[in-house]
């Protein structure tokens, strides 16, 4: 945002602040997934998780002023109103505890100043090379790249899509966050296609039983986070320790927890199915079968992990019967389980066994026999129900009530009794009031372990659905081959990017009939690191740029991309800059926004990254645009050095860069048919365009295949047609088109309308008003050009009818002579 306002709240946002608070309210003292609790005359920041101990460290040491500006300030800030927000919902003890803290992948200004001081051709340096594990993606390129969602906000078509065969809920979070997070070391990226390719082979039948298991897992990841959360010291509202939960909500907890127990066995049996192929498992490692080598794969199967889950699981099983806690609400602890409840079962038991004692002997002394029975009232106290045959002492006292040929009596000691039982019931029922939070709490005490077993699975079940986007894959799929940047500048010169038979991952054959692959070069020895894209409307040049992108993504994630073969340097970072739009509430316009994208390519884009742009300029006036798009393309080509594609409708940016080592010009591909710069006379009634002569529109087939050379026309007459607008606009804009030549400082329609027999309206500044002399020079340096040698090629203009039309230089020409005229004539 230009003027920035955010919701303060009642605090401003605070980074000196937030540190003080973390400090004071003490939410890391006690163990979490990331540090450990804080120990006496350890660094202030113990126990906190480590990215955050080292922002406020960094923070913390910077002087005065100073820190304001030091690395992480602004991310300090924003975690002050994220719990200011929290605090406010009393939910800041029970989250921030639980919290991951992660840095995510960025590149400093001071990266980008050594990027534009030239070294390393605008690179970062070794060091940081090294350092960073992520490719870098902003807003703007997961939104035109439609990785996670479509223009019309949902996932048809996206990439997403496309890879998502996952099975659980948290092993799609996974993909989502390699889709966001793409790697960016070449061991890294090798050792997930090392674990794609054997999960494709050895392991796919291990795969798809695992799968099955997996498929009825709810969102293991998050219920235990939230059962984490609940028992957090200090936690308030339903969680706090004084509380006891009515039926209802003690239902919920306990179908929670049930649940959580019960999805932790089905990911123990899923990985399980990958015992046969495991090296050291039982049945795996024998004979001439195949086991799994993936360094990644064995890693997450590591059996002293797994002893470790499945023994903790069995525990917990053992702890209660949870089959039946699931349908009552209710967890009965088994015996020795909770000390408290096992000592109010036995002097319930024993109450009991008193009161069983006691009726047989008021059965001898009355001689009753089976007739007398203990009645329970409303007080929950016990009474004798003696029939009226027998006879009572006086230790008998009758009761109300009763029915006919029966009477009730108490007596001292079974008054005694029942009391003894009321009170013993009561103390089983606090026990097991608590037994529910109890169970929570053990269930928690192993959430390391639980943590590990769900993050291993969440990768599993990423792993296979790349695995299964590979095997489902229509068409060709090939593993990408990584280059190392010290390896790629040695053996092969600049970073490349080089594709054959590349289609996009959503091209599926027959839903809009076949894709057309496409072979790609960019860097390297052979080819230079941009291209300028001309061709049709409608052509494929949009496609083109996203489908080259994705493949570097997709190639980045470990996966397999839908190529006949892809060799990669890898990429830092994706900048897209890709149609059109506006930010109505932030007082931005097209244009503007337009710019925004592009200037964060020029701060940002080192020589590894990859850069498409997509008609840029179009958003301001013919000149301004076309000067800002050759700016742009000089710079990226010439000083970043970076690998990209510019597509265009600004031709004579061919022209320019046509000599250029650093850039390749290529077009879609079209065939024109039809009578092209021909015209017919109106039938009685049509409407005439211009001097009564129609312009016939040529018909446009798009081949969508790249090619060497620039195309000479955007045919957007054609467009206009397909479109459906009305014929006598089409023919009207085809005259115009053939009669005028799109380019700076060529003449406009208006001048065209002119001469057509249209008003043109009068303009008073400039050089508009030239006079006679200057028309009639004008007149003579077209003629002039028209009848010269330098005439275009039939590769210059399309079917060889552009012999008498005047070039790109022929205009320059003109324009000079135009310029020195109006300078004359002022």
């Amino acid at each position: 945002l230009r003027d920035p306002r955010p919701n303060l709240g009642r605090t401003q946002w605070d980074a000196d602040r937030l540190l003080q608070d973390l400090h004071n309210r003490k939410y890391f003292n006690q163990a979490s997934s990331q540090g450990q609790p804080a120990a006496d005359g350890d660094s202030p920041y113990a126990g906190w998780p480590p990215v955050l101990a080292e922002l406020a460290s960094v923070y913390a040491s910077a002087p005065g002023d100073a820190g304001r500006s030091a690395p992480g300030a602004a991310a300090l800030m924003s975690l002050s109103g994220l719990v200011d927000f929290l605090e406010e919902a009393l939910l800041d003890r029970a989250v921030l505890p639980m919290g991951r803290m992660e840095a995510l992948p960025t590149i400093s200004q001071a990266d980008i100043a050594t990027a534009f001081e030239g070294g390393e051709g605008g690179g970062l340096q070794q060091q940081q090379q090294q350092q960073q594990q992520h490719m870098l993606l902003n807003g703007a390129a997961l939104e035109n790249l439609e990785v996670l969602e479509n223009a019309e906000g949902g996932v048809g078509g996206t990439l997403l899509s496309v890879l998502d065969h996952c099975s659980t809920p948290f092993g799609r979070r996974r993909l989502r966050q390699w889709l966001c997070r793409p790697l960016y070391q070449v061991r890294d990226i090798e050792l997930r296609q090392d674990a794609v390719s054997d999960l494709m082979t050895v392991a796919a039948e291990s795969a798809g039983a695992a799968r099955k298991n997996m498929s009825g897992i709810s969102d293991l990841e998050r219920a235990v986070a939230r059962l984490a959360a609940s028992t957090v010291e200090g936690a308030a509202g339903r969680d706090a320790d004084h509380v006891v939960l009515y039926e209802d909500a003690a239902r919920r907890k306990v179908k929670a927890l049930t649940g959580a127990i019960r999805d932790l066995q089905a990911v123990s049996r899923a990985v399980r199915k990958f015992y046969p192929v495991l090296p050291w498992a039982d049945g795996g490692g024998g004979g001439d079968e195949a086991c799994i080598s993936s360094k990644l794969l064995l890693k997450l199967f590591e059996q002293s992990r797994w002893s470790q889950i499945e023994a903790a699981l069995d525990s917990l099983a053992q702890a209660a019967n949870w089959s039946e806690a699931e349908k009552t609400g209710r967890v009965t602890p088994a015996e020795g389980v909770d000390t408290r409840n096992d000592a109010a079962c036995k002097a319930v038991a024993q109450c009991q066994a008193a009161l069983s004692a006691y009726l047989t002997q008021v059965r001898k002394q009355l001689g009753g026999g089976d007739k007398i029975n203990y009645v329970v009232a409303a007080s929950r106290d016990r009474l004798l129900e003696v029939p009226d045959s027998c006879k009572v002492t006086k230790e008998f006292t009758v009761d109300a009530g009763g029915k006919k040929g029966v009477k009730r009596y108490t007596t001292e000691r079974l008054a005694q009794l029942s009391s003894e039982l009321r009170d013993a019931e009561d103390e089983r029922e606090a026990a097991l009031s608590v037994v529910l939070q109890g169970m929570v709490r053990r269930f928690v005490e192993d959430r390391e372990l639980w943590v590990r077993a769900v993050e291993a699975v969440a990768e599993l079940d990423a792993l296979m659905s790349l695995a299964a986007h590979a095997l489902n894959a229509e068409g060709s799929v090939c593993r990408p081959k990584l280059l190392p940047p010290a390896q790629a500048q040695a053996v092969r010169g600049p970073p490349v990017f080089e594709a054959k038979g590349l289609r996009h991952p959503s091209g599926l054959p027959g839903l809009l009939g076949s894709f057309v692959p496409n072979d790609v070069s960019l860097g390297g020895p052979e080819h230079p690191a941009f291209i300028v894209l001309t061709g049709p409307n409608m052509g494929g040049k949009s496609t083109l740029l996203r489908q080259v992108c994705l493949a570097a993504l997709l190639a980045q994630i470990g996966g397999c991309v839908p190529a006949d073969s892809l060799t990669l340097s890898p990429v830092d970072a994706i900048f897209v800059r890709m149609g059109a739009k506006d930010h109505i509430m932030t007082g931005q316009s097209t244009f503007f926004v337009e710019l925004a994208e592009t200037a964060a390519m020029l701060h940002k884009a080192t020589s590894r990254s990859l850069v498409a742009l997509d008609e840029l300029g179009r958003g301001t006036a013919t000149l301004d645009g076309a000067a800002i798009a050759s700016a742009v393309l000089h710079h990226m080509s010439g000083q970043i050095g970076c690998r990209g594609l510019f597509a265009t409708h600004y031709h004579h940016l061919s022209s320019e860069h046509a000599q250029d080592p650093n850039v390749a010009i290529m077009h879609m591909a079209c065939a024109v048919s039809g009578p092209q710069g021909q015209q017919h006379t109106p039938m009685e009634g049509e409407e005439e365009a211009g001097g009564g002569k129609e312009e016939v529109v040529p018909e446009v087939t798009f081949l969508y295949k790249l090619v060497p050379g620039a195309c000479p026309k955007s045919y957007g007459t054609n467009v206009a047609r397909l479109a459906g607008l009305p014929a006598s606009v089409v023919s009207r804009a085809a005259h115009m088109s053939a009669t005028t030549v799109s380019e700076p400082g060529a003449p406009t329609p208006m001048d065209v309308d002119e001469q057509q027999g249209y008003q043109k309206p009068q303009q008073q500044d400039g050089c508009a008003l030239l006079g006679e002399d200057l028309k009639h020079a004008v007149a003579e340096v077209a003629k002039a050009c028209a009848t010269s040698n330098h005439k275009q090629s039939n590769a210059d203009i399309e079917g060889g009818n552009g012999a008498g039309a005047l070039s790109l230089d022929h205009l320059r020409v003109l324009q000079q002579q135009a310029q020195q005229l109006c300078g004359m004539q002022s």
